[in-house]
């Protein structure tokens, strides 16, 4: 393989562990590369998301590339998954929502399962965000762009969590701003975390 790029998704604990892994998509041939990404999250470290001077529960998406210049190869993990930052190389990093304790998150839209058999069938499923979070942290917009498959309320039922996150906001060069992202939120079966 001479470039290729997957992503990939995980909760950061405030312990810095990481739960809830999985490495998907990616450019054609990219196999290898999210095999081996899969494989190092689980013994990965992060420094936790802080809110309020503590640590705390945080969904962390971002991307990995892989490229072989001058037969030299170059490994690259950006804490994003937005294509125009990720072709300029920048230092951004996307909103991540957070788990807050003291918040009281509304069970309804994980107790309903729109999908009939989806938790026994072999299929995970994605949906496609563009969202807009504020430098404080509220989310102000966010649109569906595409579910795969479709016609099951994948999206409806993500947007529905989405809209029940606490926010962090997006940073660039160290700075937050406001500025539309895009984020692929996914749906696994049970057994899929064995699988992936």
């Amino acid at each position: 393989m001479q470039h290729g790029a997957v992503l990939f998704r995980c909760l950061v604990q405030p312990s810095g562990a990481t739960a809830y892994r999985i490495a998907y998509g990616g450019t054609s041939g990219s196999e290898v590369l999210r095999e081996e990404v899969k494989n190092k999250l689980y013994p990965a470290r992060f420094t936790p998301a802080v809110y309020h001077h503590h640590y705390t529960y945080a969904w962390f998406y971002g991307t990995v590339t892989f490229s072989v210049v001058n037969g030299k190869p170059h490994l690259r993990v950006y804490a994003n998954q937005e294509k125009s930052e990720l072709a300029q190389g920048s230092d951004f990093i996307s909103p991540q929502s957070i788990y807050i304790a003291t918040h009281t998150y509304d069970p309804r839209p994980r107790m309903i399962n729109p999908f009939g058999s989806w938790s026994t069938e072999d299929i995970p499923g994605t949906v496609d965000f563009e969202l807009t979070v504020t430098t404080a942290g509220q989310l102000k917009e966010i649109h569906i762009l595409k579910e795969d498959p479709p016609g099951k309320g994948y999206g409806q039922h993500a947007l529905a969590d989405m809209k029940e996150f606490t926010w962090l906001p997006a940073y660039k060069n160290g700075h937050p701003v406001e500025m539309p992202t895009h984020l692929t939120f996914t749906f696994l079966p049970p057994d899929w975390y064995w699988k992936l």
